[in-house]
C-alpha cells in the first residue's frame, strides 16, 4: 500500500504503525515542513527494495520500490507528493 500525505516524522516508529511486525514500511517523511511525505506499507512475504532515484525537484518525495517475484520484478512509483509553502498577505 502506498501513501501519500502520509504526515509521518521521525516521532512516529515503524512499531507504531505496524505494532505486530507484519509488514515492511519503506518512508520518505517531509522534512521542516508539517504534513506531506509518502509512505509504503509492504507485507514481509513479499521480497521489496527500496530503490535509490535521482531526485530532478528537491521539494518532490517519492518512493521507488522494485518487488521481486519468481522471474519477473516489479517496479513501483508512489505517488509524488510537492512540498509547498505559501504566504499569507
Amino acid at each position: 500500500m502506498f501513501i501519500t500525505e502520509s504526515w509521518l516524522h521521525n516521532h512516529v516508529t515503524a512499531g507504531l504503525l505496524d505494532p505486530k511486525h507484519e509488514f515492511v514500511i519503506f518512508r520518505n517523511d517531509r522534512l521542516g515542513l508539517a504534513g506531506g511525505g509518502v509512505c509504503a506499507i509492504i507485507s514481509k512475504s513479499l521480497n521489496a527494495r527500496k530503490v535509490e532515484i535521482a531526485q530532478l525537484d528537491s521539494r518532490a518525495e517519492m518512493l521507488c520500490l522494485d518487488v521481486y517475484g519468481a522471474n519477473v520484478i516489479n517496479r513501483f512509483f508512489s505517488g509524488v507528493q510537492t512540498a509547498r509553502q505559501f504566504t499569507c498577505l
